[in-house]
């Protein structure tokens, strides 16, 4: 591990970088930590620099602050590099937005996005969203139908990946999508 962190800290101080942080609660608790830098070719990089498991109790910003710079120290990534060197991109958690204050924090643009879909067909109340964002009823529908969709093509894609045989019988038939083929008359 030290020539990974020697690595990663020199990439850092020469160049700058970004680390994405957040909580996974989908079956169990797990915090991720990844760093990202572009190196001397401008070849964009990525590492796990800290993933571990964590109880909802100790997920407090102070907790959250304490914990990622002592995951961050043993990596020779101290808080003068950590807030002068890299940008956080985080999604909107009180505890996450706290833990990072005096750093460059910025909001994770998919969580962003995503959110905003959610609550483009599903506000919180009727005032959530400014009047030039709100969107028919039909239109709600036809958005509520292609998630359903997409979430039924999750379902697929994990199911044939749960399966050995089945997925590699899939990946021996290529692309599912080819270019139609013109038709005659």
């Amino acid at each position: 591990m030290p020539k990974y962190n020697h690595y990663i800290l020199n990439h850092l101080i020469d160049y700058g970088g970004a680390m994405t942080m957040d909580f996974i609660t989908k079956d169990s608790h797990f915090f991720v930590s990844t760093v990202h830098f572009i190196d001397s070719t401008w070849t964009l990089k990525h590492g796990v620099m800290d993933f571990h498991d964590y109880t909802p109790e100790l997920s407090t910003s102070v907790e959250v602050r304490e914990d990622f710079e002592k995951s961050m120290k043993s990596h020779n990534l101290w808080p003068d590099i950590l807030k002068q060197r890299l940008y956080y991109n985080t999604d909107r958690g009180s505890n996450l937005i706290r833990a990072l204050d005096g750093y460059y924090r910025f909001d994770d643009p998919c969580h962003q996005m995503n959110l905003l879909s959610l609550h483009l067909t599903n506000p919180y109340s009727d005032r959530f969203l400014p009047e030039e964002f709100r969107i028919s009823d039909e239109d709600k529908k036809v958005l509520f139908e292609i998630d359903m969709i997409i979430e039924n093509g999750f379902k697929i894609i994990n199911g044939v990946n749960a399966r050995i045989t089945l997925k590699k019988k899939v990946k021996s038939l290529g692309p599912a999508i080819k270019k139609p083929k013109k038709l005659d008359g």
